[in-house]
């Protein structure tokens, strides 16, 4: 997505998944969609995103909702 994506350029994933992930009792088991590791994955994925050093991410749990624009 990084590479496809322009300066200035704006993405919003969907973190329904990190909502869950990191409540101690999730509203659903995310298994089927997304894959049996998907809370590990998750958490995995949004480090990776903060991380990102051509990234500028922010996000909330409530409503889940994440912003990421890339830097020039």
């Amino acid at each position: 997505m990084l590479e496809l994506l322009r300066p200035g350029g704006l993405t919003m994933p969907n973190w329904f998944l990190l909502e869950d992930a990191i409540r101690a009792e999730p509203r659903r088991d995310w298994s089927e969609f997304a894959r049996p590791d998907w809370r590990d994955a998750t958490l995995e994925y949004a480090k990776r995103l903060a991380r990102e050093p051509r990234l500028f991410v922010s996000w909330c749990l409530s409503p889940p909702l994440a912003i990421a624009v890339k830097q020039r």
